[in-house]
């Protein structure tokens, strides 16, 4: 099973849609992919519409469940969730005081998962704390979700910065944390901002790497649907484009 994670120190870039949506395209093309909402907010659950939640991630960080106690299956053939309840949530109140104790309980839960699916994305908060860390600490490769703006390229440095400090106090070898491929989301074409930032990350990474997300109202409409942006009409066929050309490099 291979994790990854979806996120940048910064909220509001979309990385949890982009993150659920990839997951949807993996589990369309036909894997078996589990999606784990890390984030206290506990968006992509409310996302899902769950009817009922019996266990959530801190049930299993507490030891009150087994991993297999809380997963959900969901509308979509091969997707399945691992949720947080937003709302009297527990998250939010023991994620760090667990991973202070147990820094590498997320590996230990992903480890313990490794033969039952072959895709694990892990939607985190934009803070970090022991918690975030732990899921970092889990992950064989982070893809920063950014925004094109003036700051963008300044943040993703930083947020690099900080990925290898972490891996080198922990001993993280380069086969886990990797940091490879870019998505640049929410591309406006008409805002000349955002056509200098994007040039200017084109001369720093090939095409490959980058992943550049138009600017798509099918992202809120689907969450307001409690939909996936696949089955949404009019979704642009941009945007499906690079959601299933990212989805094919994991």
């Amino acid at each position: 099973m291979k994790t990854y994670i979806f996120k940048l120190q910064k909220g509001g870039t979309g990385a949890t849609s982009i993150g659920l949506t990839v997951a949807v395209e993996l589990a369309k093309a036909g894997h078996k992919t589990l999606f784990i909402d890390a984030d206290p907010q506990g968006n992509a659950t409310t996302w899902l519409n769950f009817n009922a939640i019996k266990y959530e991630l801190s049930d299993i960080l507490q030891g009150n469940a087994k991993p297999s106690d809380a997963i959900l299956s969901t509308s979509q053939e091969n997707l399945f969730v691992i949720p947080t309840a937003g709302i009297d949530g527990e998250l939010s109140k023991v994620k760090d005081v667990v991973t202070n104790d147990e820094p590498f309980i997320m590996a230990d839960i992903c480890d313990g998962l490794q033969s039952d699916y072959e895709y694990c994305l892990i939607d985190l908060s934009p803070s970090y704390g022991n918690f975030e860390r732990s899921c970092y600490l889990a992950s064989d490769e982070i893809l920063p979700v950014l925004l094109l703006d003036d700051f963008s390229i300044d943040g993703l440095k930083i947020f690099s910065n900080h990925l290898q400090e972490t891996k080198k106090k922990w001993r993280i070898g380069n086969d886990k944390m990797q940091f490879h491929n870019i998505v640049l989301n929410k591309m406006n074409k008409t805002k000349s901002v955002s056509k200098l930032v994007l040039k200017n990350f084109e001369s720093k990474y090939t095409q490959e790497n980058l992943f550049v997300i138009p600017q798509d109202p099918n992202f809120e409409k689907a969450q307001l649907l409690r939909a996936f942006i696949q089955d949404v009409d009019g979704t642009k066929a941009e945007t499906l484009q690079e959601i299933k050309r990212l989805a094919g490099t994991l």
